[in-house]
């Protein structure tokens, strides 16, 4: 029997298990197959208040900002660990832990630009990760480093920080990640069908 008769069946199978098939065929990249699953599926009628759009792009952007954070926390503590052992790279990544504390401040701070930006509590994100207490201990950690601006644009530019070439671009700014963050939203906000911004 050929997929596309067995495909005739997919409409008699219970929600449950074409979604087993549908992540099997994304697994094995059959677009077909996908095709096929879902034009077997049943719509089924919901209603959403008027807010929803708003709400689930928000939340996905924020969930994807703290995953940014968490990145920047983790490279914080490994290149914390790595500076303080003994050996030639100790200095470098001592400089590499330095931007990534700064990244976090710029983050953190990008972060209650945007939300100001468009009317919202910044505080709002929060609670919406689990992992949320590791990057507001790294926040803590960074504070206590106390990197400035132009100290992070010095190390950035050094002569090779990184173990390759001088970085060409300055590090991100407060600015730049709160216009990247708003982007991203008013992207999701047309993907979720809301055509004006809060």
């Amino acid at each position: 029997m050929g997929t596309k008769a067995l495909a005739r069946g997919y409409g008699v199978l219970t929600a449950a298990e074409r979604f087993r098939l549908t992540t099997a065929a994304m697994a094995r990249g059959d677009e077909v197959e996908l095709v096929r699953l879902r034009a077997a599926a049943r719509p089924v009628a919901a209603a959403v208040t008027d807010q929803f759009g708003y709400t689930v792009a928000f939340a996905e952007v924020a969930k994807d900002h703290w995953a940014t954070r968490l990145h920047a926390a983790a490279l914080l503590f490994r290149m914390r660990h790595l500076a303080d052992a003994p050996g030639p790279d100790a200095a470098r990544m001592g400089a590499a832990a330095r931007v990534a504390a700064h990244l976090l401040g710029v983050y953190a701070e990008a972060w209650a630009m945007f939300c100001r930006g468009a009317g919202l509590d910044p505080a709002a994100g929060d609670g919406l990760v689990e992992f949320e207490d590791t990057v507001r201990q790294a926040d803590e950690e960074a504070a206590t480093m106390d990197v400035t601006d132009a100290e992070a644009v010095a190390i950035a530019a050094g002569d090779d920080w990184q173990g390759d070439a001088p970085d060409e671009t300055l590090p991100k700014t407060r600015e730049s990640v709160a216009a990247e963050l708003q982007q991203q939203y008013a992207d999701r906000l047309v993907r979720w069908g809301v055509t004006g911004l809060p």
